[in-house]
């Protein structure tokens, strides 16, 4: 389920943004969260150079509440399914194995041995349409619970280099196109911190 999230947030996007506010807050250490701050410290190569930041996808994903909380829901649901999945393939191996045990012994007659195989072929179909069913609609689920949170994290990102007075926004990541950025770009920090602030913001608008 996990591989679903970070295809959703995989590649890079980018964000343009105009504003004149001025530059403050505190720079920002590699991806460890230090402060409270949401004002990174991003330098322009030169005077008219335009100002570019990025964040680690990875972390965000670690330490959004947001997200974690949601993909903490969509992991439990998960779990249950698999264990819904199992008790159905136990039962289903409990019933061929008695009738197998009684088979052997003598004590079915080619009628009830019929209706047992019978009865065999349905609940494998059922198991494999449950299975089938239940999979697909968790899959639609996710997906739309991440449209929803990675159409935010893209508003969001707006507004944040608006506030901030950066042009583009990078997405950086293991699953990034990116070779390298200079650290000093790193707005990773601030960005995590901005969005669990504005977290209140974000759940009007999702509803």
């Amino acid at each position: 389920m996990k591989t679903l999230y970070i295809l959703f947030f995989s590649g890079l996007f980018l964000v343009a943004c105009n504003s004149n506010k001025e530059k403050e807050g505190e720079k920002t250490k590699g991806n460890t969260v230090t402060n409270k701050s949401t004002v990174p410290i991003i330098q322009s190569k030169d005077s008219t150079g335009l100002k570019i930041a990025f964040y680690n996808l990875d972390t965000l994903q670690e330490r959004y509440v947001f997200f974690k909380k949601e993909y903490e829901k969509m992991t439990t649901k998960k779990k249950s399914f698999e264990k819904e999945l199992l008790k159905k393939q136990k039962e289903f191996e409990s019933f061929i194995e008695r009738n197998e045990e009684l088979a052997k012994k003598g004590l079915l007659s080619q009628i009830q041995m019929e209706k047992a195989q019978i009865k065999a072929q349905k609940l494998q179909r059922e198991y494999t349409l449950y299975e089938q069913e239940k999979s697909m609609e968790m899959q639609v689920e996710g997906e739309k619970k991440m449209t929803l949170i990675y159409n935010q994290i893209l508003t969001y990102s707006k507004l944040f280099c608006e506030q901030n007075n950066i042009d583009i926004l990078l997405q950086s990541g293991s699953a990034s196109q990116l070779g390298y950025i200079n650290p000093t770009m790193n707005a990773t920090n601030e960005f995590i911190n901005y969005l669990n602030q504005k977290q209140t913001d974000i759940d009007k608008d999702l509803k």
